[in-house]
């Protein structure tokens, strides 16, 4: 089974987090609208918590329009404030996962999610010190 595509982004972060995932999802499937995306975070957010710890949520775009799924890990330089839909709580946070998912494909494996997940802020220049707001594939 192929794994499944993830990309990353170290980001300047200058706007809210909805917008900022929509712009960066938009990046690798231009075919998705805007309110598509939006509206399939935003349900998935009531039913459950997406911030998982460690100054990082994760985001889901569940739907069959996406043709294939996808990872997307965004380091954000500035902490950004997150309030929950599902418990009303605002979290500080420097990451955001996406996962692009289509409930109808194969089942996608997230190979970096751990990586991602435990990277210190301080680590994210020497470990992805590239070019900012510009999106990157992980081989």
């Amino acid at each position: 089974m192929p794994s499944t595509a993830e990309f990353y982004a170290v980001v300047t972060q200058t706007t809210d987090i909805l917008e900022l995932a929509e712009i960066y999802i938009r990046k690798k499937a231009p075919y998705l609208s805007s309110s598509y995306i939006k509206r399939k975070i935003i349900e998935r957010e009531k039913l459950g918590e997406t911030y998982v710890g460690h100054k990082t949520i994760i985001l889901h775009v569940i739907g069959t329009q996406i043709t294939a799924d996808f990872g997307l890990y965004l380091f954000l330089l500035n902490i950004a404030h997150w309030e929950s839909l599902y418990s009303k709580k605002i979290y500080p946070i420097n990451k955001v996962m996406v996962m692009c998912v289509n409930p109808k494909l194969t089942s996608p494996e997230f190979k970096f999610l751990l990586k991602f997940f435990n990277c210190r802020p301080e680590q994210v220049e020497h470990d992805f010190g590239l070019e900012k707001n510009k999106i990157y594939q992980i081989k």
